[in-house]
């Protein structure tokens, strides 16, 4: 499924709580291929970590 930008009925948002770990941050970098990824968790300094990750990966988050 390719996400067209151009089009906002095709965009996606996907909505991650507990991304810093586990299921929570494997099902974020699989989700990112697929539209925006917006992430909630607790803690500032993981989730800054897990910013900085990203460009290790394909999209962005």
């Amino acid at each position: 499924m390719q996400n067209n930008a151009n089009n906002p009925n095709d965009c996606k948002a996907y909505i991650i709580t507990g991304p810093t770990s586990g299921i929570g941050l494997a099902t974020a970098f699989e989700l990112v291929k697929h539209g925006t990824v917006v992430l909630i968790g607790r803690d500032r300094e993981k989730l800054s970590k897990l910013k900085k990750r990203r460009s290790c990966r394909v999209g962005s988050l």
